[in-house]
Parts: structure tokens; C-alpha cells; sequence
């Protein structure tokens, strides 16, 4: 009976290396590779994330640097200077005389029809200054878009009129390829001259007339349709209380 025994826990042992053998070389080893690649991909991971927090860094500093120079360039040369007055006058007065001859009846529509225009203005101008289609030397404020005149006023106020006196599609394109051909080949390059604006050797004055008469009409097709949504809304109220 003692050599049963002993002979019972020499094969359990042996059966329990055995199947310590058969899941090392099925089931760990097939692992192994798995593990040392993670090993190596997260070793990667974070000396990548260390690269991208040192050069976020250098970048951050250069925009400090400068936003520096262009808070020292704008006293030096705009605050306050002749061409910063006649900018600052260009911004407030347009939007007095807009008011006087506004329609009341249509201000909802008008003023909507104006936002979207400054909107886009500003988008449309922050992206070509990113892609260095054009600059801005001389500016109204440095902390705020460079053309500021411009995008807040002159043009939303051009075509808010424009939007209000020539409804019909007729008159409204007229209108509106005459105010666009008046930028484009006029009042920018009298800017050109005056160092307000400096488009690159890619930007055509062209692309200018193509780009204000797009936006005219899809700033118009979107404000009409906010409009329509409205009425709708409005109409189903009514039937609704009634």
C-alpha cells in the first residue's frame, strides 16, 4: 500500500509539471511577444507625449514673444496716430447712420442678417491671416480682429442696407456686384496704399469680389431661413393657443 501511494504522488506531481509545461509554452509564451511590444509601445507613448509638451511649450513661448512685439508695435505706431482716429471713426459713425435709416419693422431679420456677416467676416479674415494670404499692418486694437472696421462694420452695415432696400433678386444682385467690384478694386487698394491692408503676391483682387458676393447671397439664404423657422414656430403657437 506504501508504494501505491508513493507511486500516486510521483505521477500527480509529474502530471502537475506537465501541465505547468503545456501552459507556459500555450498560453504564456504566445504573450510574451504581446507583452514586450506594449512594454515598447507605451515607452514610445510617453517619450512622444514628453516631445509634444516640449514643443508645445516652444510654441507657447513664441506666441508670448509675440504677442509681446505686437502690443509694443500697435503703441508705437497705431495708438492714437491720425490713421488709428480716422479707423476708430470708421468703426462708430457707419452704425449711427445705419440707425437713423433703418426699417424698425425689419430689425429682427436686418440685425440677424448683419451677425452673420461679422461672423464670417472675422472667420474668413483669422484664416487667411493663418494661411498668409494678407496682413494687417496698422490696426484699431491688437487684441481684437485685425481689420476691425471692416468685419464689424463697413461690410454688415454695406449689406444690411443692401438686404433692406433691394429685396427683389434682381435689384439685390445689382446691388450686390456693385458693393462687391467697389471693394475689390477701389476702396482695397486704397487701403494697399494707406498700409492697412498687405495681401500676399497669391491674393487677386478677384478672389475678393468672388468671396464678398458668395457670402452675400449664402448669408442671405441662411437668414431667410431662420426667418421662415421662426414664422413657422410662431404660426403654430397661435394655432395652438387658439
Amino acid at each position: 500500500m506504501r508504494f501505491f501511494f508513493i507511486a500516486c504522488k510521483k505521477n500527480i506531481k509529474l502530471y502537475i509539471n506537465l501541465e505547468i509545461l503545456f501552459l507556459s509554452s500555450h498560453i504564456v509564451k504566445p504573450y510574451e511577444g504581446i507583452l514586450v511590444h506594449n512594454s515598447k509601445q507605451f515607452r514610445w507613448d510617453e517619450l512622444a507625449l514628453n516631445t509634444l509638451d516640449q514643443d508645445y511649450e516652444k510654441i507657447s513661448d513664441l506666441q508670448s514673444q509675440l504677442i509681446h512685439l505686437k502690443i509694443n508695435f500697435w503703441i508705437q505706431y497705431d495708438l492714437f496716430k491720425l490713421h488709428w482716429w480716422i479707423l476708430l471713426i470708421v468703426t462708430i459713425l457707419p452704425w449711427l447712420i445705419w440707425w437713423k435709416y433703418v426699417d424698425r419693422s425689419k430689425f429682427n431679420i436686418l440685425i440677424t442678417y448683419g451677425l452673420l456677416w461679422m461672423i464670417l467676416s472675422i472667420l474668413l479674415d483669422d484664416i487667411g491671416i493663418a494661411l498668409g494670404l494678407w496682413q494687417y499692418p496698422l490696426e484699431l486694437f491688437s487684441f481684437v480682429p485685425p481689420l476691425f472696421p471692416a468685419d464689424i462694420t463697413i461690410l454688415p452695415i454695406t449689406y444690411m442696407l443692401i438686404f433692406q432696400y433691394f429685396p427683389k433678386k434682381s435689384s439685390f444682385l445689382i446691388a450686390t456686384l456693385s458693393s462687391a467690384s467697389l471693394f475689390s478694386y477701389i476702396i482695397e487698394p486704397i487701403f494697399i496704399s494707406f498700409n492697412l491692408y498687405r495681401p500676399s503676391n497669391n491674393w487677386k483682387h478677384y478672389y475678393t469680389l468672388i468671396v464678398i458676393i458668395i457670402l452675400s447671397y449664402t448669408i442671405k439664404w441662411i437668414t431667410i431661413k431662420l426667418q421662415d423657422h421662426v414664422d413657422h414656430n410662431q404660426t403654430n403657437h397661435l394655432k395652438r393657443d387658439q
